[in-house]
């Protein structure tokens, strides 16, 4: 019995197929409708009647052409969707590949009924009754369009407003496809681009040259007018042509920047003196990192939680303003979120105070002393704190992004006037904003790349820091002027402390290949939350809460933090903000009963059995340029003069908050339950988990995911789920197809 991959697709990706048809066939939607129906009716009669009719040989080929086409795209977005970059079609090869579609209007159903090699239906009596007509045309109504470099105009492409179209549940209706062998799709591909290039052939060692011309070839910009729309690599795998650029852009942009000479030589060697008076308070690896730092053009330094990565940050821009020179405003920090922005600009500011305060009271005990008061303005002044102000701001905020266009305002052609910036939580970051940030570089520019390759990588396609990583690791030291340091030991912790004792069992699972090994391991975990009484398997109700109440009182958190007591109004948001970072309930889903609309829903009822007046937490949940509030950012609601008002931490100015009447805010959701991925970034002292039963449906829910929660945690955790759930998760790892590693292997 053949192999059969499920997808689970929506009219989105549907509408992006028949797009990608109608620019290749030169047909507007009604007429490639008719054709496909002439076709497919030719090709039945063909098969049943052979006497009467003979099928022309060309349709026959054409037709094989549009289907390879269609399902191509669909499956394309859906790899792309799952975080991979590429379809492998090797995994693919010979199987029954299985769309299935919930809702779908009827015009779609019988486009995927036309194109599907099979339809299987156990209940075929469907009404047929959708308006089209030769004057339909179709567009992508989606939020990222993935062929936006395509000149639309040819084609005279119209909105069709298919959600006002009649939709209908198609239950058990599935339509089935199989891409044959690797011969039999490279005859397909070569075939379509006779009639007009969609594909674009490289081979792996080939890339260099494609790197060459890769300068004429502006991702942003429609300097080909209608280029392939895919890249067909090795013959093994299919890309959206875009997020091929965007890897050999981050590829290009590295191995440029580890290329350049590094300015400071001259002053190489004053770092160890500098060094010298923190090494008491400074493992081997972490020395290792400020110096690597300091001496190569490019530097990645990866760390668990606890590892003090911000820390040695803190003191690497120290070294950079009183060693070589550089003032507060050459430097920048950068994080994907603004939690994440927020956390590290007050980690360094707080450090950066420590270092100037141990500094001024060596006094002259040790040479360097000398060299950092002369960098000073007044020489025998002591350094102040107030002196160093780095800003930590988002990567969008320091880009110059809109929410009009895809573009930042800083790109190749107008780079970032920085000569350091650090990015923070770099494993979050995708691979189309690594490209445009590492574009928006200068070569001379230091850069540091700090992130935790075990946690979950970006929401969106690619694995950009793991993959750097590993790069790194091979031995390239005397062919880049770069480097990579890991930090293993970590400082956030007690030795035996439930947060402590549960890493050392994840980090076993995630540097082991054993399956057995693991298996105990897993089993090891399990007993372990049982034992300490971490594991709750309960339903999501009131009884739950309670009891999550009862053990937060332990931490002096009564109320849950959320109850508003009676201080003046600047202390009291202030105050509200630092009890939001006390606790957090955690979910990798969001529609589903172990979600975050349905915890956040089950969790405010709860709380009306609380009479004292209380403030909600909310989170944006898209990016709003005019208000300057993005994706991700937390803030405060509570009611004033019977007008609700919400209030978000400040990242740029002195004011502590900004306030916004409610009313003007449209993208934006309750926060007492944040997703595994928008949690990155941020700290709680208690974090408790929802785990769902069915675990075996998302395969996005793995140990990587398991491992990013439990390090959101600083004091305690727990986890609500199955004994069964919680082992399957531990077991399960994160799987993505990229091909940045190979790229950056093929340019040194």
């Amino acid at each position: 019995m053949q192999e059969s991959l499920i997808y689970e697709i929506e009219q989105t990706d549907l509408i992006l197929a028949y797009n990608c048809l109608s620019y290749f066939s030169n047909k507007s939607a009604f007429d490639l409708y008719e054709y496909l129906k002439k076709i497919k009716s030719n090709l039945e009669n063909d098969r049943s009647e052979k006497e009467k009719s003979s099928l022309d040989f060309s349709e026959n080929s054409k037709f094989k052409e549009l289907k390879f086409l269609f399902f191509t795209t669909i499956l394309t977005k859906l790899y792309l969707s799952y975080g991979n970059t590429f379809i492998y079609l090797n995994d693919i090869f010979g199987k029954n590949l299985v769309f299935k579609i919930s809702e779908i209007s009827n015009f779609f159903e019988e486009i995927l009924s036309l194109l599907s090699d099979r339809c299987i239906d156990k209940n075929s009596n469907k009404e047929k009754n959708f308006n089209i007509n030769k004057n339909t045309k179709i567009k992508s109504n989606t939020d990222f369009d993935l062929f936006s470099d395509i000149d639309y105009n040819e084609i005279n492409f119209e909105n069709y407003d298919f959600d006002k179209e009649k939709s209908i549940d198609l239950g058990e209706k599935q339509f089935l496809f199989k891409f044959d062998d690797m011969e039999s799709v490279k005859r397909l591909i070569e075939d379509i681009n006779k009639e007009k290039i969609i594909f674009e052939i490289i081979n792996k060692d080939k890339i260099n040259e494609k790197v060459e011309s890769l300068e004429q070839n502006i991702i942003e910009e429609k300097v080909i007018k209608n280029p392939p729309l895919f890249i067909y690599e090795d013959y093994d795998k299919i890309y959206f042509r875009r997020f091929y650029l965007y890897e050999l852009l981050i590829a290009k942009n590295i191995v440029n920047i580890g290329k350049t000479k590094d300015i400071n030589n001259e002053k190489k060697g004053k770092e160890l003196e500098f060094i010298k008076i923190f090494e008491d308070q400074l493992d081997k690896n972490q020395i290792e990192a400020i110096k690597s730092a300091i001496e190569n053009r490019l530097t990645i330094i990866s760390g668990g939680p606890g590892t003090g990565k911000t820390y040695i940050i803190s003191l690497i821009i120290l070294a950079y303003i009183y060693l070589y020179g550089y003032k507060s405003e050459d430097i920048i920090a950068v994080a994907p979120t603004g939690k994440a922005a927020k956390r590290i600009s007050e980690s360094i500011q707080n450090n950066i105070y420590s270092f100037i305060c141990k500094i001024n009271a060596l006094d002259n005990k040790v040479d360097i002393i000398d060299d950092i008061k002369n960098n000073n303005k007044t020489e025998n002044q002591k350094i102040k704190d107030k002196d160093i102000k780095v800003n930590a701001i988002t990567i969008h905020r320091l880009l110059k992004g809109s929410e009009f266009s895809p573009s930042f305002l800083h790109n190749r052609e107008n780079k970032l006037d920085y000569k350091l910036i650090i990015v923070d939580e770099a494993s979050m970051i995708d691979i189309p904003l690594m490209a445009k940030l590492l574009d928006a570089i200068k070569e001379d520019t230091n850069i540091i790349l700090s992130g935790d390759a075990n946690q979950l990588s970006s929401v969106e396609a690619g694995r950009v820091f793991s993959d750097l990583k590993d790069f790194f690791l091979l031995d390239i030291k005397n062919k880049l002027n770069a480097n990579i340091v890991e930090l293993t030991k970590s400082y956030r912790y007690k030795a035996k402390s439930i947060i402590e004792e549960s890493k050392e069992i994840l980090y076993k699972i995630l540097n082991s290949k054993n399956d057995e090994e693991n298996k105990k391991q897993a089993e090891c975990f399990v007993e372990l939350m049982s034992k300490k009484e971490r594991l709750i398997e309960t339903e999501i109700n009131n009884n739950l809460f309670d009891r999550i109440k009862k053990n937060f009182e332990e931490y002096n958190i009564k109320d849950f933090g959320l109850v508003i007591s009676n201080i003046e109004a600047d202390d009291r948001i202030k105050k509200q903000f630092e009890l939001l970072r006390k606790f957090k309930f955690l979910s990798p889903l969001r529609l589903s009963k172990y979600g975050t609309f349905n915890i956040n829903k089950s969790f405010a009822n709860y709380l009306k059995k609380i009479k004292e007046k209380q403030f909600i937490p909310i989170i944006i949940t898209k990016n709003n340029y005019q208000l300057n509030l993005f994706n991700g950012d937390i803030g405060i609601v509570e009611e004033e003069n019977d007008e609700a008002y919400a209030y978000f931490e400040n990242e740029e100015k002195d004011e502590p908050t900004r306030k916004f009447n409610l009313s003007s805010l449209s993208n934006w959701e309750p926060a007492y339950c944040l997703s595994v991925h928008k949690s990155q970034g941020s700290e709680f002292d208690i974090v408790v988990l929802f785990l769902p039963e069915n675990i075996d449906r998302f395969e996005f829910i793995t140990l990587e995911l398991l491992y990013t929660a439990i390090t959101r945690a600083k004091e305690d955790f727990y986890i609500v789920s199955a004994k069964h759930s919680l082992e399957k998760v531990l077991l399960k790892r994160t799987k993505r197809f990229t091909g940045l590693f190979t790229k950056l292997q093929t340019m040194i």
